[in-house]
């Protein structure tokens, strides 16, 4: 809720009338807050602090991560075993949600050498932490998908409203016409 995408998805959801929870952060609060909105408190690394606010869920929509991190262990602790351990807080329930993961196309790498495109028979050629550690994820979800329901999606780049990142990069090049193709 406190992010970018999550954001966005907060407003549809509450739009279509969903009674939606909320992991955030310590100290970290929702862009704009919304009436309809519960916010729990903790971090994908403590299941304690959000297993109560599971139950009842038809859904969790997991778009928390890290993208870039002072150390490996850091991306592969939130993006790695902070998905594990949801998942396996989201199995534990008598009626599990379905999972809906934000991956990463990093995740999957560039294509093989001499294709110019990526099929999804290919297989992971991470290279990045930040997409090793989106990738041991997806593993660790797939070793759980006899458990509960899982969907993972591998978005490239994600931009749009209320995104200042994307936005001055787009100002930059219009103000230079510079930009690499």
């Amino acid at each position: 809720a406190t992010g970018f995408i999550g954001s966005h998805l907060v407003d549809r959801l509450v739009d279509r009338g969903c009674e939606v929870r909320c992991l955030v952060r310590p100290g970290a609060t929702p862009a704009k807050p919304r009436r309809g909105v519960s916010l729990v408190t903790g971090t994908l690394d403590a299941p304690a602090s959000y297993r109560e606010a599971l139950a009842g869920c038809d859904a969790v929509f997991h778009l928390g991560g890290l993208v870039a991190a002072p150390r490996k262990d850091d991306l592969f602790r939130v993006n790695g075993t902070g998905t594990q351990l949801l998942a396996d807080a989201c199995g534990s329930l008598p009626s599990p949600p379905r999972l809906v993961f934000m991956s990463s196309l990093a995740a999957a790498g560039p294509p093989p050498k001499g294709h110019s495109l990526r099929d999804e028979n290919d297989g992971p050629a991470c290279i990045s932490q930040y997409g090793a550690s989106k990738r041991a994820g997806e593993v660790a979800l797939q070793q759980r998908a006899d458990r509960l329901p899982i969907t993972i999606l591998r978005p490239g780049i994600v931009y749009g409203p209320r995104d200042p990142k994307m936005a001055a990069m787009f100002e930059a090049i219009r103000m230079t016409g510079i930009h690499f193709t």
